[in-house]
């Protein structure tokens, strides 16, 4: 029949159980069938007639005493309650659908469902009891760490506001393990605002459950876009069983976040809130979980406000949602605690914020601040006088660190300093324009040299890296004098953070060096009137709160961490009377924040009608990225449907054939992507120079229409990217090895 067995289940057990309860067996496989109509009831023959009725009466009799629900009430679902249902009902079908069941069999056994259940890995976890903040993470609790002992119950937010470096990771984690410890929690996702910050705080998730598991350890999972390029090579697909030899059942796309621990992007985990299919799943994976989400500050209103619906629901779904920050406002933290009462831009910094189950009362608990640090502020107007510094101290041995807020920044800055520096400086550019496997070489290798363990490395020499705010967040570096471009307060605070971070390298740092910070004010920041220049000096960030920034720190010739964090930020986003060219450039910021919060209140929309993962965006991106493939010029004679001669790929590599099983497909469409960068659409080359669709659509989505998210170009001996037919492309585009992707036009640029 239409609709299938999904429909045929909503039709059967709706007079029994009502039609809300019926509807959601009818979405299982991700999507509302069809409305029932008057021709759907269980005595349709097309539903088997009376016969198959009466098998299904004595199926739902045995489901309803397993389950001990004789007499539930499922005509009345409360809202919070439908997706979990839902979910677990799709969960369910999927580890049936595995079952290799022989045809007309009787139900299955007790033990076969439990071995089904056990080999697809969702079996509790067992744990060391009474570990101690030292047994987890090797080093005493601060203050802090403290302060959060014992707070985290099922159902509850809290918000740990705290300076950069302060410990606020282990905080959560300890948290967590009292919960799991006390079975009140069944799992962790530890949610960042990126997939550097993910793969930073994998590797610590991990760390924590050797420390912290009983008996075999569990192996976290690294979710995010890209973290499937990793993943074992499966035939299975997402809606399906299949074991994996040396694998996991939750390595595919819509089953990962059920995985008992995990660490990755925030938007895995807004997919349980926006409308896509199989969302009800997520939210059933997130479900008595402990979810931290850390760096919450770096959200844009639309992102922002999803990340508020997920913390309403978490709590309603029975988990934790563990909020971290150095740099929240009070009302940014009244949003995330879902009280808009009790908000005091005057409240202490360290705070932390607890939103108890079943409470309306925002509990605060003050922490003391310890000694703060001063970092000593100037400004400069030109980048001659920094530059020259910033060599000048690098000869003197210390470690630079220069921020800028564009890629086309960073790769001038860069240029610079290496047309002028000699070998006894060591210099880095890190950006996102490197394909994949550059850029984590090189992040690596800086946070090698300049990380918590980087001592004898640091007296070695000294050292300029220049990067973009991909270096603002969990990312282990410590610099001994920074420059940084303007930026919104509290990415500014966050740059802060980078300076002088581990105490324990004050004995190696050089005796001339300050903890000092030099911040890069272009001339147009200070003439919001010309409008057009002013908003390209503020790019990428809002012009608006780049100048309220600016009103602020203008005069400060330093700031004390972490004691000045919360009133500067309050001063620089409290609401103002503005006149002329500030005033529109307010209500500007006003109507793009009213436009962000209607759009993510649309995509949270309704489960009839949801799109597929790709239609509904967790982030608003008004500069649209493509993938770009850079092969070696003429493909080095190979044919094109054949191999690819990639430029970061030390062999061709192989295409299969049409006939290929999908392992071998997913494998070449991995090493492609491992070999892609990620550009800015406008400054990619056009799709019609070089169609990838010839040679890459059984791989990839290679698109269609104007959407064409995958884009390739020839790299000749000079680095310039070439059309298919060997002539350069339009836009002039280049490849540097050490500067990276980058185009001629600079013109609007980030």
């Amino acid at each position: 029949m239409p609709g299938g067995h999904a429909r045929s289940s909503e039709i059967a057990l709706e007079d029994r159980f009502g039609s809300e309860f019926a509807r959601l067996a009818g979405c299982h496989h991700g999507g509302a069938t069809w409305r029932l109509g008057p021709q759907d009831s269980v005595e349709n023959a097309v539903l088997g007639g009376e016969a198959w009725e009466k098998l299904r009466s004595e199926l739902l009799a045995r489901l309803q005493e397993m389950l001990k629900l004789p007499n539930c009430d499922l005509k009345h679902l409360p809202d919070r309650e439908k997706d979990l249902i839902l979910g677990a009902t799709i969960l369910a079908d999927w580890l049936s659908s595995g079952m290799d069941l022989p045809w007309r069999s009787p139900l299955p056994s007790d033990r076969q469902m439990i071995e089904v259940i056990r080999s697809a890995g969702l079996v509790p976890q067992e744990w060391k009891r009474g570990r101690s903040f030292d047994d987890l993470f090797g080093f005493p609790m601060n203050q802090l760490q403290r302060a959060c002992d014992g707070l985290a119950q099922p159902g509850s937010v809290i918000v740990i506001e705290s300076g950069m470096g302060s410990g606020k990771t282990e905080a959560a984690l300890s948290l967590a393990y009292h919960l799991l410890a006390e079975k009140q929690a069944n799992g962790v996702y530890f949610a960042m605002p990126t997939k550097l910050t993910s793969e930073r705080i994998f590797d610590r998730l991990n760390a924590f459950l050797k420390q912290a598991a009983d008996g075999d350890v569990p192996e976290a999972l690294l979710i995010h876009g890209d973290s499937w390029l990793d993943w074992p090579l499966s035939e299975s697909d997402d809606s399906g069983f299949h074991s994996r030899s040396g694998g996991s059942w939750f390595q595919t796309k819509k089953r990962a976040l059920l995985a008992s621990f995990a660490a990755g992007t925030v938007d895995q985990a807004l997919l349980s809130v926006v409308n896509v299919r199989h969302r009800a799943l997520r939210a059933f994976a997130l479900a008595g979980k402990v979810v931290v989400l850390d760096e919450v500050h770096s959200y844009d209103s639309y992102t922002g406000s999803l990340v508020a619906a997920l913390v309403r629901r978490i709590r309603e779904w029975g988990g934790t949602a563990i909020v971290l920050s150095a740099t929240l406002t009070a009302a940014a933290r009244a949003r995330l605690l879902g009280c808009d009462r009790n908000v005091s831009t005057a409240d202490p910094y360290p705070l932390i914020s607890v939103a108890e189950p079943g409470k309306n009362e925002v509990r605060k608990i003050e922490v003391p601040a310890g000694n703060d640090v001063t970092v000593d502020v100037r400004r400069a107007s030109d980048d001659a006088e920094p530059l020259r510094e910033a060599i000048e101290r690098a000869n003197r041995g210390e470690q630079v660190l220069w921020i800028e807020n564009t890629v086309t920044g960073a790769q001038e800055i860069f240029r610079q300093v290496q047309t002028i520096v000699g070998g006894t400086v060591e210099t880095g550019l890190i950006h996102s324009r490197f394909p994949v496997c550059r850029r984590q070489s090189e992040e690596e290798r800086w946070v090698r040299l300049l990380g918590k363990n980087g001592g004898k490395e640091r007296c070695r020499r000294g050292r300029i890296l220049v990067a973009t705010q991909v270096l603002e967040q969990s990312v282990d570096v410590d610099a001994d004098f920074l420059i940084t471009r303007l930026a919104p307060g509290d990415m500014l605070f966050q740059r802060l953070g980078r300076l002088w971070r581990h105490p324990s390298l004050n004995d190696v740092r050089p005796a001339c060096a300050r903890r000092e910070a030099l911040i890069l004010i272009p001339p147009a920041c200070e003439n919001p009137a010309d409008a057009e220049k002013f908003r390209r000096a503020c790019l990428p960030y809002d012009p608006y709160w780049v100048l309220r920034t600016l009103r602020v720190w203008r005069e400060l010739a330093s700031v004390s961490l972490p004691s000045d964090i919360r009133p500067l930020l309050e001063r620089i986003y409290a609401d103002a009377d503005e006149d002329g060219a500030v005033l529109k450039l307010k209500r500007r910021m006003l109507d793009e924040r009213e436009k962000l919060e209607h759009l993510a209140d649309i995509s949270q929309g309704s489960a009839d009608a949801p799109l597929d993962d790709d239609s509904v965006g967790t982030r608003v991106n008004d500069r649209p990225e493509v993938q770009l493939l850079l092969i070696r010029k003429g493909n080095k004679g190979y044919p094109m449907r054949e191999r690819i001669a990639a430029q970061f790929a030390d062999e061709p590599i192989e295409l299969p054939p049409p006939s290929a099983s999908a392992r071998e497909r997913v494998a070449a469409a991995r090493a492609i992507l491992r070999c892609m960068l990620k550009v800015p659409e406008h400054l990619a080359p056009a799709y019609a120079e070089f169609p990838t669709e010839t040679f890459l659509s059984g791989l990839l989505w290679t698109g269609d229409g104007e959407s064409r998210p995958v884009r390739a170009a020839y790299v000749d001996g000079s680095g310039r990217l070439l059309a298919e037919s060997c002539a350069p492309t339009r836009l002039e585009c280049f490849y540097h090895e050490k500067l990276g992707y980058r185009t001629a036009e600079k013109k609007g640029e980030r």
